[in-house]
């Protein structure tokens, strides 16, 4: 306050300007609004512009997982056959849409087959999810008319996509190798840059067998790999020098089971067969797996004579490969290799399954065999698998001593 004290007294008196005090008083009213009301107002604004905008983003995020939610509730995870009709199934095991086949198909092949008829993918990577399937067709009304195969594409609301039906021919040695086809396995690809379905094709007949390649947007295939003999199983391994496509069934010439390793990038490949025999591809471009396996057969396979000691089961864990063969399927036994690709290709073990063991003994007894379990010469030095290279030509795989599991 403009107020003073009378100078020289002892006990000065309070005195001030009546012009002083007014002017003061004009300047208060003037600054108060500024210095009192305008700050907390300013503030209170703020919070509630925060708060709004909190709200905003937390009833965004709402929606956008209930939308999310919703539409994942009615994509397909699941599709079988019924009768002549195809059912995809929602997670909640709701039936989401049925498709009418306007052929028949086959049920003496659904019956046995080895690998799933219909699996779902994302096969566009924008979420949705498809539907491909295996579809046999009866040729005709009896058993053994055999069935024609083809591969169908559905959307997630059951509508046809595209059809691959197979007619390659290929010519081995002087003979014409063609349909009908049967398909023996089908994979997508999770590992390349890109996503493609592959699809092992094999013959009725000879056993020779093909990998297409299908595109997951118009279902155009081509040829990736031709095996003298069948191709049972599909399977996909990344390393550090490549994303390689294993091809595992077994080879007409060399008389055993085989697998293929084959770099993604490598646009045909056919497996490595002696030149003018019935067994070379005539009619295949140039181009070669990058490793090619064949494993010998077990004693326990020649004693019961089962010719088909295919790999038909490939397991993939990190950069090593399991090949599972076949030695016999009745009674069933395996014989299991697992093979390690980094930082080269080299042997890790050899084990049979325990059905083996069994079957063993049982040879024992019947005076088939003339050694025991424990001193059993393949188990003890077990026979080496071939590999082929396209720069080393074939080579032996040596494996230490076997096991049975228990």
């Amino acid at each position: 306050m403009p107020v003073h004290r009378t100078p020289g007294a002892k006990r000065a008196r309070v005195c001030g300007s009546r012009a002083e005090l007014t002017e003061w008083l004009a300047a208060r009213r003037e600054d108060s609004p500024a210095q009192i009301t305008t700050p907390a107002k300013t503030a209170s604004l703020n919070l509630y512009a925060i708060a709004g905008s909190v709200i905003a983003v937390l009833a965004f995020a709402v929606i956008v997982f209930v939308l999310a939610r919703s539409l994942h509730a009615g994509l397909p995870v699941k599709a079988t056959f019924i009768g002549d009709a195809l059912m995809a199934q929602a997670a909640d095991g709701k039936t989401l849409w049925t498709y009418e086949f306007h052929r028949r198909l086959d049920p003496m092949v659904l019956a046995p087959y080895r690998t799933p008829w219909a699996r779902t993918a994302d096969l566009l990577g924008d979420g949705d999810r498809q539907v491909i399937a295996i579809v046999p067709y009866a040729v005709g009304p009896n058993e053994k008319d055999g069935a024609e195969f083809e591969i169908d594409c559905f959307s997630s609301r059951g509508k046809l996509l595209w059809t691959y039906a197979p007619h390659e021919a290929f010519q081995f040695g002087t003979h014409d190798v063609h349909g009908p086809w049967h398909v023996l396995d089908l994979i997508v690809s999770r590992l390349g840059s890109k996503k493609s379905i592959y699809v092992a094709f094999s013959h009725h007949l000879w056993g020779n067998s093909f990998v297409a390649e299908l595109d997951p947007t118009t279902g155009r295939g081509k040829v990736r790999y031709v095996n003298t003999g069948d191709t049972y199983s599909l399977a996909e391994v990344r390393t550090s020098r490549a994303t390689y496509l294993i091809a595992g069934g077994f080879n007409n010439e060399h008389d055993g089971g085989s697998a293929a390793l084959i770099d993604e990038r490598r646009p045909f490949a056919a497996s490595p067969q002696t030149d003018g025999t019935r067994h070379k591809c005539t009619s295949c471009p140039e181009g070669s797996p990058d490793y090619y396996f064949v494993f010998p057969r077990s004693e326990g396979n020649r004693l019961l004579k089962d010719y088909m000691n295919a790999i038909e089961t490939i397991g993939v864990v990190g950069t090593e490969v399991e090949f599972s063969k076949f030695e016999s399927k009745g009674p069933y036994m395996d014989a299991i290799y697992l093979v390690g690709l980094e930082p080269s290709i080299h042997p890790i073990s050899l084990r049979y399954g325990s059905n083996y063991e069994l079957q063993h003994r049982e040879l024992e007894r019947s005076h088939e065999l003339r050694h025991t379990l424990e001193q059993c010469p393949e188990r003890v030095h077990p026979s080496p698998v071939r590999m082929w290279t396209p720069s080393g030509g074939w080579t032996e795989l040596s494996f230490g001593r076997g096991r049975f599991d228990q």
